[in-house]
């Protein structure tokens, strides 16, 4: 993923990396999660799927934890700073929106019928003000 301004690349590799480059002077930071399955990157922040969810500062190459490991779908629309996940519990399910930077998240759907299989994908408009959830 390149930032806006083609200054940083936040890549993922084989095994607990993520290593953000720096376009102007090479820089490599490492992670500490599993697996990376989505990275949605702005001018100065990046949104980083692994295991978990973490809030990246690229600036700093300084992470802080959105949600523990679970099992989510997640999505972002980075230049209008809005994420979305869909999180499956044992009571049901919840679709849940955040800005970047800021807490707390907000509540959009909650159901107890709708199961991880049926809910596949999540997409946000660039604009971050529509969000079109694949059920099946």
């Amino acid at each position: 993923m390149i930032d806006e301004e083609a200054e940083h690349v936040l890549t993922g590799e084989i095994g607990p990396q993520l290593v953000l480059w720096d376009l102007m002077k090479t820089h490599k930071t490492d992670s500490d999660g599993q697996w990376i399955s989505g990275i949605w990157a702005s001018a100065d922040k990046a949104l980083v799927h692994q295991d978990g969810l973490s809030l990246w500062d690229l600036s700093t190459g300084h992470a802080s934890q959105i949600l523990k490991p679970g099992s989510y779908v997640v999505t972002a629309a980075p230049g209008a700073g809005v994420w979305a996940i869909a999180r499956w519990l044992a009571t049901g399910s919840r679709i849940r929106i955040g800005k970047f930077g800021r807490k707390p998240d907000t509540l959009f759907m909650e159901s107890r019928d709708l199961s991880r299989g049926m809910a596949t994908s999540l997409q946000l408009s660039r604009n971050g003000k529509r969000l079109l959830v694949l059920v099946h």
